[in-house]
C-alpha cells in the first residue's frame, strides 16, 4: 500500500435538522444455522447480504448470504472475522483479528474474486475496513500510536485520513457510489454526532432529541442508515431518506442497529431481545 496522503483540507457544513416520520417495514430475521449469535451488516444491489456470526466455542466468523444459502467467510489464520459490506461486485470489506507477539491485532481486509488482501494504515495499531464501493474506494477507521480514532479512505492504493474537525476521534462507516461517505465523531463534550462527508465538505446528522448519533450506511441515492440513543439509553436504528428521519425498531426488541441500505432501500442490521439473544435483520418496505 502507498504512503497516505495529507489530511483533507475540509469545511464544516451545517448540522441536518430534519422531520421525522413513521416507517412500516416488513421485517426477516437472520440467523446462521447453529449459531449463537448473528450479526447482518452490509447489503449489495442484488441482495447478497454479509455479516458475522458467534459459534458455540466463542468464535466469532464472517459470512454471505446468497438466495437463501449461507456461507462461511474467514480470513485465514485468523481468531476472529467479520464480513461488513459487500458491493455490487461482491466484494467484501471487512477486519480481522490475529494474535500477534503475545498480544491481538486488528486488520482490515478486502476479499476480492476468493482473493483475501490485508489493509493496515501505515503506522497505525488498528484498522478495521467498513464499507468498498463499486469503483473500490474503501473507508474504515484507524488508531494512531497514541490510540486516538481516525477515519480512512483507501483509493487505488493511496490512504487519506479523515477527521470530523475539531473532532475527538472520527470514524469512518459507509461510501455511496458516487464517493459521500458517512460515519460517526465524538466532540469535545463527549457526545457522539454522525456525520457526512460530501465534495470536501462535512456536515452533522443528528437524529431529532437524541442524545448520540452514528450514520453507519448509505446507498446510491444518499440514504442514510444507523443508530441513535434516546433519552432513556434506548438504542434505535434509523433511516434519512429524501431530507426524513425515520425510526427502524425490530418488533419486541430493547436494541435496535441499521447498518446497512441498497438501492432498492432494503436494510440490513442487528436487534437484541430481552433475553440477550442477538439476531441480523432485513427490513424492506411494504
Amino acid at each position: 500500500m502507498k504512503r497516505p496522503k495529507s489530511k483533507y483540507l475540509l469545511v464544516l457544513g451545517f448540522a441536518l435538522s430534519l422531520p421525522v416520520v413513521a416507517l412500516t417495514m416488513v421485517f426477516i430475521t437472520i440467523d446462521f444455522p447453529s449459531a449463537r449469535r448473528t450479526f447482518a451488516f452490509g447489503i449489495n444491489p442484488r441482495g447478497d447480504i454479509v455479516g458475522a456470526y458467534e459459534d458455540f466455542s466463542s468464535v466469532t466468523h464472517g459470512y454471505e448470504l446468497r438466495k437463501g444459502s449461507f456461507s462461511t467467510i474467514d480470513f485465514p489464520g485468523a481468531v476472529i472475522t467479520e464480513a461488513v459490506k459487500i458491493n455490487s461486485e461482491d466484494e467484501v470489506a471487512g477486519w480481522y483479528e490475529n494474535q500477534e507477539g503475545g498480544k491481538f491485532v486488528t486488520h482490515g481486509f478486502e476479499l476480492r474474486k476468493g482473493s483475501f488482501s490485508t489493509i493496515d494504515f501505515p503506522n497505525a495499531i488498528f484498522t478495521a475496513a467498513e464499507d468498498i464501493s463499486d469503483s473500490e474506494e474503501i473507508v474504515g477507521s484507524y488508531l494512531d500510536p497514541s490510540s486516538m480514532s481516525h477515519g480512512f479512505s483507501l483509493t487505488h492504493g493511496s490512504f487519506s485520513t479523515i477527521d470530523f474537525p475539531s473532532a475527538i476521534s472520527t470514524e469512518a462507516f459507509g461510501i455511496s457510489a458516487s464517493g459521500e461517505i458517512v460515519g460517526r465523531y465524538l466532540d469535545v463534550s463527549g457526545t457522539l454526532h454522525g456525520f457526512m462527508l460530501k465534495d470536501g465538505t462535512f456536515s452533522t446528522v443528528d437524529f431529532p432529541g437524541a442524545i448520540s448519533t452514528g450514520a453507519l450506511g448509505i446507498n446510491p441515492r444518499g440514504d442514510m442508515v444507523g443508530t441513535y440513543s434516546d433519552a432513556s439509553f434506548t438504542e434505535h436504528g434509523f433511516s434519512l431518506s429524501n431530507g426524513t428521519f425515520s425510526t427502524l425498531d425490530f418488533p419486541d426488541a430493547f436494541f435496535t442497529e441499521a447498518v446497512g441500505i441498497n438501492a432498492s432501500g432494503n436494510i440490513v442490521g442487528v436487534y437484541i431481545l430481552a433475553s440477550g439473544a442477538t439476531h441480523g435483520f432485513e427490513a424492506t418496505k411494504k
